[in-house]
């Protein structure tokens, strides 16, 4: 490709030296600039932030991208249409600050990678978005203290030198479109779920060495977390859709998670939930110490069945910990959820804590479209307060 090469114009042995002394003053913020960027990439986040032009023209920069991200060995299942959107980018900004073209270029990978991607047929343009894709959260809060992971499987292997970035994440398979092509919403990880988390990851002590059981788990990401490095004892991942259900081994799989640690259950909560004979693992006399639940209070019939099934489970464990993140889109019905368990003389208290601005987020990255709260709840009776 005329003015495109991999050693932008000069052969490997000339370029050798040069590459070492742009690896060694290449700055420690530009590697953050990057990460940030890498981060957004592989959480198929809309609103990326793209590095500066500069930042990314080095060869060895360009080379990285392509080997990490849009090779085909890399293997990353992303949409068409959004790897072409991110290709695009970045192919327009290196090529807006090449001052030489005697010695810089675009790298003929990235530029053949995007040649393919323009050309990809139409079925396949159109159609990618509702395609399943391996999708990953970065865990950038996660107290390092508290972190129960060996670090062979829980260091992401994708950063290689000069971009050594070790960090916990999570994997999970699923569509990049709020609706599946089933037309079911259960099987997107939604932000209420990675807001709650992000609580959990600067809060650990609240899992660690405890029996955990999420409502509502969709793609089961918040059941992952506590079972991969929070230290729970046993987690139990329940939806009502068994759609939902039918991903989550492949989801414990991409993280390395075994049986031992986490179960998948379907709980529908109008058919007398929480019976003691779904979980076996509980016959014992053992307990549900933390339930969990991620956007599941948005319609009156469901928000009728979920108090009816907190009642059950709380009637079993009465001293079970009860965290719900909630998007509150309609706050009536928000507030009907909250008089309905008034109403049986359980206690609340609204956690303080914020989502970030995006600005100041390193991953999980969210864009709140409406307000979000964490709710913690007990059988004692008192009067609605905030932490």
């Amino acid at each position: 490709m005329n003015g495109h090469n991999e050693n932008n114009g000069t052969s490997p042995s000339a370029t050798e030296p040069m590459r070492s002394r742009v690896q060694a003053i290449y700055s420690v913020e530009s590697s953050r600039t990057l990460e940030r960027f890498v981060r957004q990439y592989l959480q198929l986040y809309a609103r990326i932030d793209y590095p500066d032009g500069n930042e990314l023209k080095p060869d060895f920069v360009q080379q990285w991208l392509f080997t990490h991200l849009f090779s085909r060995e890399c293997n990353r299942k992303h949409p068409v249409r959004y790897k072409l959107r991110v290709l695009k980018e970045l192919m327009n900004r290196i090529e807006s600050c090449i001052d030489d073209w005697n010695v810089e270029g675009l790298s003929d990978n990235l530029m053949d990678v995007l040649g393919d991607l323009y050309s990809s047929d139409m079925a396949t343009y159109l159609n990618s978005s509702f395609e399943r894709s391996d999708i990953m959260y970065t865990l950038s809060n996660l107290r390092a203290e508290f972190l129960h992971s060996d670090p062979p499987h829980y260091c992401s292997n994708l950063f290689n030198p000069p971009l050594l970035f070790r960090v916990p994440t999570i994997t999970i398979c699923e569509p990049s479109t709020i609706l599946a092509t089933d037309g079911s919403t259960g099987v997107r990880t939604w932000e209420a779920a990675l807001h709650i988390g992000d609580y959990l990851c600067s809060h650990p002590e609240i899992i660690r060495d405890k029996r955990v059981l999420e409502l509502g788990s969709g793609t089961a990401y918040l059941s992952i977390l506590c079972a991969r490095y929070l230290g729970a004892t046993f987690t139990f991942a329940t939806d009502g859709c068994p759609v939902a259900i039918s991903t989550h081994d492949s989801n414990f799989q991409l993280n390395n998670l075994h049986p031992g640690r986490i179960r998948s259950q379907q709980l529908l909560w109008e058919e007398h939930p929480g019976d003691r004979y779904l979980f076996p693992e509980l016959q014992r006399g053992e307990t549900i110490d933390v339930i969990l639940g991620a956007d599941i209070i948005y319609e009156i019939q469901g928000i009728i069945a979920l108090v009816m099934m907190l009642s059950v489970l709380l009637g079993y464990y009465p001293k079970a910990k009860v965290l719900i993140s909630v998007t509150i889109r309609n706050p009536n019905t928000f507030a009907d959820f909250l008089c309905r368990c008034q109403q049986r003389g359980w206690r609340f208290t609204v956690i303080e804590w914020n989502v970030q601005r995006e600005q100041d987020q390193n991953g999980p990255f969210i864009h709140a479209m409406a307000p979000m709260i964490i709710i913690s709840l007990c059988t004692e009776p008192r009067q609605l307060m905030l932490a």
